[in-house]
């Protein structure tokens, strides 16, 4: 039951027999761009790291760069550049540039990383739903949430991928890090993956030719990805992708024992002209 204060609007109308509806408040409508105030606030921090010197950012200056043994200093007449570890050397304008394009891209998409999965955490969803956090929350818009932010994602990645690629390939002989390092083989593996996980479930054309089992199916892929990135940063991204895909691992299990249930007689009934009735 919503409390009148959250009641908009209320119509009845007992001559065709309609139930009483009520429009959602505009907050719960909305509820989800909160996420996106997090990846604002997650982006800024990358540019912040870029930007500063230790112990709050990467930038170091040249003479402390040279003594790495993967590069010789800042070059472009630079002062300081970011060369923490060499996968992650940008030591040239154009190498720092596409490094902020692409983690920025990536930092961007942490909030919805954690989203991708609660969202999909049924059982944890229904029992929240039933707390004063449904006020704030529309926990019935959870897939719609999903879609939107996998779509989002499903971008990032590949444009994370290509600025990578591109600063690798520009910068001496790089590019072998793809298959020589455990960040670019995860990464890799990933991007490989990404397109196969969302293209089947927004693309229309994919959704017209392939079966739904398909498209379901190759969607699990998503359990691959969320394993091969844990591998792929050696930090943070235990926790970013680790705890939410764990907490959605458990739910799955909890729903697959204790709330499946043996229907011995099944009826369906079509409803409408997309719906059906199971009873």
């Amino acid at each position: 039951m919503l409390p009148i204060s959250h009641v908009d609007e209320m119509k009845t109308d007992s001559s065709k027999g309609c139930r009483p509806t009520c429009r959602v408040p505009p907050i719960r409508q909305k509820w989800y761009h909160a996420t996106f105030f997090f990846s604002a606030t997650s982006l800024f921090i990358c540019l912040l790291q870029i930007l500063l010197p230790p112990p709050f950012g990467l930038r170091q200056s040249s003479a402390e760069v040279a003594e790495q043994p993967f590069s010789d200093g800042c070059a472009d007449g630079l002062e300081s550049c970011v060369c923490p570890r060499e996968t992650v050397c940008a030591d040239t304008t154009v190498s720092i540039v596409l490094l902020a394009l692409a983690r920025c891209s990536a930092f961007f998409d942490y909030p919805l990383y954690m989203m991708l999965f609660l969202s999909k955490a049924h059982n944890i969803n229904d029992a929240l739903r039933r707390t004063p956090i449904r006020e704030v929350v529309d926990f019935a818009d959870m897939h719609h949430v999903h879609r939107l932010f996998g779509i989002v994602v499903g971008v990032e990645t590949m444009s994370h991928s290509f600025f990578h690629l591109l600063r690798w390939g520009l910068r001496d002989d790089d590019i072998h890090f793809l298959w020589q390092s455990r960040t670019g083989i995860s990464g890799l593996i990933a991007c490989l993956m990404t397109p196969l996980i969302v293209w089947p479930m927004v693309l229309p054309w994919l959704k017209k030719k392939m079966s739904f089992e398909w498209r379901k199916g190759l969607h699990f892929l998503s359990w691959v990805w969320a394993l091969v990135l844990l591998y792929h940063a050696p930090s943070r991204i235990y926790l970013l992708i680790g705890i939410p895909s764990l907490i959605y691992f458990i739910d799955r299990l909890f729903g697959f024992f204790f709330r499946t249930h043996l229907c011995d007689t099944v009826e369906f009934e079509r409803y409408g002209e997309g719906g059906v009735v199971v009873s």
